[in-house]
Formats: C-alpha cells, sequence, structure tokens
C-alpha cells in the first residue's frame, strides 16, 4: 500500500508596505492499495496475479475539490526453458472519466555464453491524466502552474495583460487524453563474474496523446501561464548504458548514461516541409530538418553514479547519488519565437545533483531511514522551477 498526504499553505506580502496580498493552501492526497499473488508451481514457472486501485485528491481554496479513482488488476506468468526465459504479462486499467486500457506485454532473453546474454521486448503502455495534471491552478512568483481544466479559467483571469500566445485558448475546450504508447527494447548483458557486470539497451517509445508541460501564453510583465497539454504523436528513442562494480561485500559502485532523442512528430513535419523560418542578419530564412533539436524539456545525454555501503551487522544501508544533464531547450528561451526548439535558440546548461540517504532496519519489519536530496542546495528559479533547492527528509516503512 502507498499512501501520500502533501499539505501547504502559501501567505504574500506586498513588499513596499508588508501588508497581506493574498494567502491560499493546497492539499494532495494519494491512495494506492495493491495486492499481488504469487504461484510457483516450480523453480522454472512463476505465475503473478495482482489488483488494486488508486484513489487521488485535489482541494485548493480557489478551485475545490477534486478527485481520481481508477483500478487495475494485471497477470504475468514467467517461464524457463533451458537457455531460454519468456515473460507474457498484461494490464487492464479502468478509469472513471477515461476510457480503459488493455495493456499486453512481451519479453525474452536467451543466455548466449555464462557470461552474455541478449533480452528484448514489446509492450503497450497507458498512463492517465493525474490530478494535478487536470486541476492544478498555482499562481507563483514567475508562472502560473495550471491544469488543463484550469487554462480557460486563467485565459479569462488575465485576458487584459496576455503580451503573447503561444498555445490558443481553443485547445483547451475538450479534455486532456490519457498517453497510450508501444515500447521496443533490445539489450545485452555483460556478466563476467560477481564482482562485474554491464549492459546496453536500445530503446524506442511511439507515444500518441503524450502529456506534457508547455507555456502556453506570456504577460506584460514576463509571468508565464504553463498548462498540461496532449502532443498528437511523439517518439523517444535512445540508448542505455550501465555499468554495475562490487568492491567488496560492503561497497559496490554503478554508473550509468543515457542518450535521448525526443521528437514531436507534427513539429518534425514542419521543418520537413519548410513551414518553420527564422530572422537572421535582418533577413527571413526557412530551417531544415537538421535544424530541428527535439521537444523541449530534454536532455540528450545523462550521466548517473551511484554509491551503496552497507553494514548488515547492524542493519545500515546507506547511498549516495549523482545525476548530470546535458543542455537542453526551454519554452522561455525561444529566442526567435517561432514556437520550436531550434539551432537558433539559447539552450538551457545542464545541471547536476547529489543526493544522500541511510536507512536502519527496526526489528523484522520497520525500517527507518534519513536523508537530503540536492545536498549542494542548487537553485535556478527562472529555468528550474521545480528543482526547489535542499531538501532534509525522514520515512518509516513497514513491512508485513
Amino acid at each position: 500500500m502507498y499512501i501520500s498526504d502533501y499539505k501547504s499553505k502559501s501567505i504574500e506580502h506586498i513588499f513596499e508596505t508588508g501588508e497581506l496580498d493574498s494567502e491560499g493552501f493546497l492539499n494532495h492526497n494519494f491512495l494506492r492499495p495493491e495486492f499481488k499473488i504469487y504461484f510457483t508451481p516450480n523453480k522454472n514457472h512463476t505465475a503473478i496475479l495482482g489488483f488494486g486501485t488508486t484513489s487521488e485528491k485535489i482541494n485548493r481554496d480557489d478551485t475545490g475539490n477534486n478527485s481520481l479513482n481508477a483500478q487495475f488488476v494485471y497477470g504475468q506468468y514467467d517461464a524457463t526453458f533451458g537457455k531460454l526465459n519468456v515473460i507474457l504479462g498484461a494490464r487492464y486499467d479502468n478509469t472513471k472519466d477515461f476510457s480503459s486500457q488493455f495493456s499486453p506485454k512481451l519479453a525474452a532473453s536467451y543466455q548466449i555464453s555464462n557470461e552474455v546474454k541478449i533480452q528484448g521486448s514489446i509492450g503497450r503502455g497507458f498512463k492517465a491524466p493525474d490530478v494535478r495534471q487536470l486541476f492544478f491552478d498555482w499562481p507563483r512568483s514567475n508562472d502560473h502552474i495550471l491544469g488543463y481544466n484550469a487554462v480557460l479559467g486563467a485565459f479569462e483571469q488575465y485576458q487584459n495583460d496576455i503580451a503573447q500566445v503561444f498555445v490558443p485558448a481553443s485547445e483547451f475546450t475538450g479534455t486532456l487524453k490519457p498517453e497510450r504508447s508501444v515500447s521496443y527494447n533490445l539489450g545485452l548483458t555483460y556478466n563476467p563474474n560477481r564482482r562485474f557486470s554491464a549492459d546496453i539497451n536500445f530503446f524506442r517509445n511511439n507515444i500518441k496523446d503524450m502529456i506534457v508541460s508547455q507555456v502556453v501564453a506570456v504577460l506584460n510583465d514576463g509571468y508565464r501561464l504553463r498548462a498540461s497539454n496532449n502532443v498528437s504523436s511523439a517518439y523517444t528513442q535512445g540508448v542505455e548504458v550501465n555499468t554495475r562494480i562490487k568492491v567488496s561485500n560492503n561497497l559496490r559502485f554503478n554508473l550509468g548514461y543515457q542518450y535521448l532523442d525526443a521528437v514531436d512528430n507534427d513539429a518534425l513535419n514542419a521543418f520537413k516541409n519548410g513551414e518553420v523560418t527564422t530572422i537572421v542578419n535582418g533577413e527571413e530564412i526557412t530551417l531544415t530538418e537538421r535544424d530541428y533539436k527535439g521537444m523541449f524539456d530534454r536532455s540528450k545525454h545523462m550521466f548517473t553514479a551511484k554509491l551503496f555501503y552497507e553494514l548488515p551487522q547492524y542493519g545500515l544501508d546507506m547511498n549516495i547519488r549523482a545525476s548530470l544533464k546535458s543542455d537542453y531547450g526551454y519554452e522561455d528561451n525561444d529566442t526567435n519565437e517561432n514556437g520550436y526548439y531550434d539551432a537558433y535558440d539559447v539552450s538551457i546548461n545542464g545541471l547536476g545533483l547529489v543526493d544522500y540517504a541511510i536507512n536502519k532496519k527496526l526489528g523484522k519489519s520497520f525500517v527507518l531511514g534519513a536523508g537530503v536530496d540536492n545536498i549542494f542546495d542548487y537553485t535556478d528559479p527562472l529555468n528550474n522551477q521545480f528543482v526547489g533547492g535542499r531538501i532534509f527528509y525522514t520515512k518509516l516503512n513497514y513491512s508485513f
């Protein structure tokens, strides 16, 4: 079972006078009970049946209560035939506010030798919008975060102050659609001994109605309206490389790298068809497919490093995680204001984050944890509003 309860209260004062300008609250609740049943007739065959439900609620002082409920059931059959392993799975999602979805998946792996294994998979995916993507209405210091259903109200609220519209209000008269995808994976694992392993995986995801966050309008003072919306057709593809090294029984570390292409098919076709232009040295030029740099907010390169240290005799484990991503496009830096991330736009510098966590077992059922996310307190409110500075936390897990 997973339970999350988030509460916040905001108070804003007028800087010059100190008088109260506005105040509000936000309550966000998430509940997901889930049950799994395992059936293992022998060591080569395993079946899993799972089912559960999700309930998500959001309550704001200005928008009231909104909620989403869904149910899901899934099954998986895992069979090994000598060097061949086959996994058949399927999941059914039933949502009250969206059409239901049946998502099958097939995965297989073959042990070429003692050290080398090849694996691949194909499957359908489904992701319904959450309450934040539908109902969020959160004015902040330099932007206003909106769920799809709150956009029309925001356009009406700011109608006399809008300087530029990137996505017209007419785009938000329907409903935010769930994401549907077909995914392909092909990989290779190399495991010469117990202390070292490495794998490489190539992937492709064809996505229909991808849910993204977009700047839909900018006000006269530069204040931005940012909303959830669908991209009708997109794909992500790339390669992942991971290595795992066990230095000792207590110490191990992982290194990872990902290369990613994230493409909006409608945008790509616009470049191919010569429909995108920009001004260079006072002259209008037509951009080509080579000038298209992909979707906003997607870095092409991502590096990760994780260090794990365990003291099992004391029930202690700790880890340090670091991530570094390369530069990326941001809608506010659409220098030529043509609505696309292209070679003539200014990119946002990449960022690196470091996190630390420690856990202590308490008996057989409890684990007490604490940690620090973003140890070095990185912030960039103009370009990375969702990196909220250094965060300290504690947690208590109970297993039964």
